[in-house]
C-alpha cells in the first residue's frame, strides 16, 4: 500500500471530479494558476475552486500557495507521479 488515501480500495473516493487532476496536472506543468486556466480555458478561480475540490474530495492538500506561485507538497509530489504513470 502506498499511503495514499485514494488508492485503499483501487476506486477514486466519493465525489471526486477526475477531470480535477487534469487541472492539477496543468497547475504542475505550467507552475502557475493563471497559466494553466489559459491553456485550460478556464478563469483563475475556476481552476482555484476544483483544486480545492480536489484537495478535499481525496482528503490531503497539494499546493501550498504562496506568492511565488504553487509549490507541490509532498503528498502532491506523490499524487503527481502517480497521475504521469497513469498517462503512459
Amino acid at each position: 500500500m502506498n499511503g495514499l488515501p485514494y488508492a485503499e480500495t483501487g476506486e477514486g473516493p466519493d465525489g471526486v471530479d477526475w477531470d480535477d487532476f487534469r487541472v492539477f496536472l496543468e497547475v504542475v506543468r505550467t507552475g502557475s494558476f493563471n497559466r494553466a486556466a489559459a491553456k485550460l480555458k478556464m478563469t483563475q478561480p475556476t481552476v482555484s475552486r476544483r483544486l480545492v475540490r480536489l484537495e478535499e474530495g481525496i482528503g490531503v492538500r497539494l499546493f501550498d500557495r504562496d506568492r511565488r506561485g504553487p509549490r507541490l507538497t509532498v503528498e502532491g509530489q506523490r499524487i503527481y507521479n502517480d497521475a504521469c504513470a497513469a498517462q503512459v
